[in-house]
């Protein structure tokens, strides 16, 4: 049984994310530990960090908010899901 798990990282050049470093690193560990958890016989995790899309943003954000930049943080696995 190959339970390996294996982790790809993917991030846009000059992206910075404001935030507690703290807070951030914590959400991030649980993503991922929580991956793992999902693919007991092994898998993949892939990490993505890059500047969100205007279309990705909350239509009730205001005009003056969507000027501004943001990132998306995204985490997947090749586990089987809920």
């Amino acid at each position: 049984l190959d339970n390996t798990v294996s982790l790809v990282v993917s991030a846009d050049k000059n992206l910075v994310v404001e935030g507690p470093p703290d807070g951030v690193a914590q959400i991030l560990m649980n993503l991922v530990i929580n991956a793992r958890d999902a693919m007991p016989g092994g898998g993949t995790i892939f990490v993505e960090a890059r500047h969100a899309l205007p279309i990705e943003l909350p239509r009730a954000m205001s005009t003056e908010d969507r000027r501004k930049s943001y990132a998306c943080l995204s985490v997947m696995d090749t586990g089987m899901g809920i």
